[in-house]
C-alpha cells in the first residue's frame, strides 16, 4: 500500500518518493510515459518520469499531503 496505516507517506530526503512507491505508482498504469515503454530508459527514480514528480508536487500545492520537516 502507498499510504501506510497512518495515512501518511514518507518521503526521502530530498522530498522525494521513493523507489518503490514510484514503481507502485506507474505499474497502476494510469501514468505512462514512451521512453521506459519502449524500453528506451529504465523505471528507477521520480525525477526520470515527469509526470509523477509533477503529480507530487500537485499533491503538496493542493496541500493534500504535506512535508514535515524532522531535524
Amino acid at each position: 500500500m502507498i499510504i501506510s496505516k497512518n495515512d501518511e507517506l514518507n518521503l526521502i530526503k530530498m522530498g522525494r518518493f521513493p523507489i518503490k512507491v514510484v514503481a507502485q505508482i506507474y505499474n497502476q498504469g494510469y501514468l505512462k510515459d514512451d521512453a521506459i515503454e519502449s524500453g528506451i530508459s529504465k523505471l528507477y527514480k521520480e525525477e526520470d518520469i515527469q509526470t509523477i514528480e509533477l503529480t507530487r508536487i500537485l499533491l503538496e500545492l493542493s496541500q493534500i499531503v504535506k512535508k514535515e520537516i524532522i531535524n
